[in-house]
């Protein structure tokens, strides 16, 4: 039986893995020039062929036998011995370096582990082990999928005129030195009319400016948008929490994205923060090729304040609505790595089993694309710092001196190394590109991480939408300058905020249902569970909680408990850190309250925060549920002429 395939010309190395290979650091390829007339030239030679372990399901089946059901071909029993070790061909190897391994791991002698080597080349046979070639056949595509164009940029902003004409007019210099042409609209949530009038007087001042079309939508022009949604049939105290969120809670960033995603239905667009600037640039380090990536697929560049963190990245002069339509809309199939230097090298090392069973399908599109960011972190806090791995933990700790200063400043520059397909694990909204043709889901409407938990929400109802993430930077200036203390550090350890909650019953949901079906019905599926879950009795509501969150935050004393060992407690300053999350954790395991969101409680006591956040649990169930008829009849009344945002 041969294990071998040709080597793909110019495309590096094809294993996934780096054991017994010749790359170089990163799994980059080695490469030596030969003539193409030499027979030993590279592209010539038969390398071996790689193998994973892909969506496989293990059943045991008594008799010491496991019932294995493979992504193709038949299912079959197998030997609960070998079943096992097929479980542990994780990551694309030759089938001797999985055996070898495999054999270590599980303390097997020579002569076992040769049998091993026999055993997983039945089961490639078998169709149980899935060859890295039939995973990237036809690829790359002799031409790239063209996409979709980006015709509209929306930013949504609330009570900062300024920075919302200064991030403006950086994206329409940028739209104007690449000749681009688009709709330009300000999504507004002040509260206050003068200042609202501001805003439209600033978007009629940028469109005489720039001789392009400007579009407004505040309170006035939603809540007209939410009575015409309401004529059609649908609940209006839905179109009021969509567009507006519930008794005052702030900050509103998710209804605002909704006014954006109901005005844009139908076509593809750019949604921008207020707080951001089109100064665009390249992170210190890129690598060529295209990665599939579960996790989060950025690296960290660390400065002790944003001043130097705007000067941590490479300036490019780069059209913004280009890096975005590169892979915005296309097949995931259809995605080269941005070139130079490698752009149909393929990396699936940290791939899960889904976005390899779609690129190997051809099922997947991308849905939303994100850029990195330079400046503020724009992260809840960073905490996150602590867990890093690799070069990312490396930057953090190389000096002392500036740890504390690094924790406490947020400044970094933060950014894939290559062009990435993931799953939406990471994604901050502050400059993302929606192809909103699809179906996507509506953000939570009321407090922060809407953009997180939009994230979350994207493949469970939709299993073929996946993000695109480019290796650029996009500065981030919100006001003010924001600091991290070491007791925010630990609160944010203890605390489950709304979404974090919402975010953890959305996870819970795929077991509840199980079955494909078309994301309208995934959609109002998951609706109808949250708003179940909403409308639970306290006492139930807090017994289905409870397990979520106590499941959660064990994981993440796991977690650090793991660092720890594996880090040996050094440095000394981060250990502490880490151990002061730790104590503050199993500190806050036996309380009741650890149900109540911190974000919520404010001057609430406990039984009014338990039933507010039961409420905007059940009304997002609602919303979801009511939420492809609602984008139907945003469609219709678009189509008529009417829309939420009016001409400036």
């Amino acid at each position: 039986m041969a294990f071998f395939r040709k080597k793909k010309d110019g495309s590096g190395r094809q294993g996934g893995s780096d054991q017994g290979s010749d790359s170089g650091p990163r799994g980059e390829s080695a490469s030596v020039p030969a003539d193409p007339a030499d027979p030993a030239d590279p592209a010539l030679v038969e390398e071996p062929e790689t193998y994973r372990a892909v969506g496989l399901r293990l059943i045991p089946a008594g008799n010491e036998s496991v019932l294995v059901l493979p992504l193709a071909g038949s299912s079959g029993l197998l030997p609960t011995y070998t079943a096992e070790c097929l479980a542990r061909c994780q990551g694309f190897e030759t089938l001797e370096d999985h055996a070898s391994r495999i054999g270590r791991e599980m303390g097997f002698r020579a002569v076992e582990r040769d049998g091993l080597l026999e055993q997983l080349k039945l089961c490639v046979a078998r169709n149980f082990i899935t060859p890295r070639s039939s995973v990237v056949r036809d690829w790359p595509p002799a031409e790239s999928d063209s996409g979709t164009a980006i015709g509209s940029v929306g930013m949504v902003t609330a009570d900062r005129v300024g920075h919302a004409r200064r991030a403006f007019e950086s994206y329409m210099e940028n739209a104007r030195q690449f000749g681009r042409e688009c709709d330009w609209i300000v999504y507004d949530d002040s509260d206050t009319l003068s200042i609202r009038n501001e805003y439209r007087d600033m978007a009629k001042s940028l469109g005489r400016d720039f001789g392009t079309k400007v579009f407004y939508a505040g309170m006035e022009e939603k809540r007209a948008f939410a009575g015409e949604l309401a004529a059609t049939g649908l609940a209006p105290d839905l179109m009021e929490f969509a567009l507006f969120g519930l008794e005052g809670l702030r900050p509103t960033c998710g209804a605002n994205r909704n006014a954006f995603l109901l005005d844009l239905a139908g076509e593809s667009a750019l949604c921008v923060d207020d707080d951001t600037i089109c100064h665009m640039g390249r992170p210190p380090e890129i690598l060529p090729g295209l990665e599939l990536r579960s996790g989060d697929p950025t690296e960290f560049w660390f400065h002790a304040d944003r001043d130097s963190a705007r000067g941590g990245f490479e300036a490019i002069e780069a059209d913004f609505l280009a890096l975005h339509e590169a892979t915005l809309g296309k097949p995931i199939r259809g995605c080269v790595g941005e070139p130079p230097g490698g752009g149909s090298e393929l990396i699936l090392d940290q791939a899960s089993d889904h976005l390899i069973k779609a690129f190997a399908a051809g099922s997947g599109r991308i849905a939303v694309t994100s850029l990195g960011v330079a400046g503020d972190s724009g992260m809840g806090s960073t905490r996150y710092y602590l867990s890093l791995a690799g070069d990312s933990r490396n930057r953090l700790l190389e000096d002392p001196e500036f740890y504390r200063a690094f924790m406490e400043s947020r400044a970094l520059v933060r950014s894939p190394l290559r062009r990435t397909i993931g799953d939406g694990s990471w994604f901050m909204a502050y400059a993302a590109g929606f192809d909103n043709r699809l179906l996507l889901p509506p953000f939570f409407p009321v407090k922060r991480n809407s953009d997180g938990l939009f994230a979350a929400v994207l493949p469970v109802v939709d299993q073929a939408a996946f993000f695109g993430y480019e290796p650029s930077v996009i500065e981030h200036d919100p006001p003010g300058d924001r600091k991290e203390t070491v007791q925010s550090i630990r609160n944010a350890t203890v605390g489950t905020n709304l979404a974090d909650l919402v975010m953890l019953m959305v996870h819970s949901f795929p077991a509840a249902f199980p079955f494909p079906a078309p994301v309208a019905e995934r959609t109002r599926a998951l609706g109808r569970y949250l708003r179940t879950i909403g409308g639970l009795e306290p006492r139930g509501f807090e017994d289905f909680v409870f397990p979520l969150i106590w499941r959660a935050k064990a994981d993440a004393i796991s977690q650090l408990e793991g660092l720890l060992r594996e880090y040996g407690e050094e440095p000394e300053e981060w250990a502490a850190d880490v151990q002061g999350c730790l104590s503050a954790l199993n500190e806050s395991l036996p309380s009741r309250e650890l149900i109540l969101p911190p974000d919520l409680r404010q001057d609430r006591t406990a039984e009014e925060t338990l039933a507010i956040t039961q409420r905007l649990i059940g009304l997002y169930g609602r919303l979801l549920e009511s939420w492809p008829d609602i984008v139907d009849a945003a469609k219709c009344l678009k189509a008529k002429g009417r829309r939420v945002a009016t001409r400036a």
